[in-house]
């Protein structure tokens, strides 16, 4: 097993399981989901996760609404929904390097296991 990481940021992560096997981590972290929108706008940073370790750590630049219709493809150009209801995304880049450092390929903390919903928040 990988390394656990020992957050120090604002977080959100959130599990990339099934998307990252058919898209960029990049794309697999940023689109869509079920977020209170007041907490997103306090994360430093979003965490993709596949299985409990971190394959991409991500600075949101601004998070976008997937509703109604056709904001999927105008926000988010070559991606579709799989779900139904409104979900968040952000455009964003990559973190700084300390940050890739302390996070990327580490082991998510027991702490802060994914739930069901596929996210989780960490507050500092």
């Amino acid at each position: 097993m990988s390394e656990t990481f020992v957050p120090k940021d604002r977080l959100l992560l959130v599990s990339i399981n099934k998307s990252i096997k058919h898209l960029p981590v990049y794309d697999a972290t940023r689109y869509a989901w079920r977020v209170d929108r007041a907490r997103v706008e306090n994360v430093d940073l979003v965490l993709g996760c596949e299985k409990q370790v971190v394959k991409g750590v991500f600075v949101v630049s601004r998070w976008l609404d997937d509703s109604p219709g056709d904001a999927t493809k105008r926000n988010f150009p070559g991606l579709e929904a799989t779900h139904h209801g409104q979900r968040w995304g952000f455009e964003g880049r990559e973190a700084s390097e300390t940050d890739q450092n302390r996070y990327l390929g580490k082991h998510v903390p027991d702490s802060l296991r994914i739930g069901a919903n596929g996210v989780r928040y960490f507050e500092v």
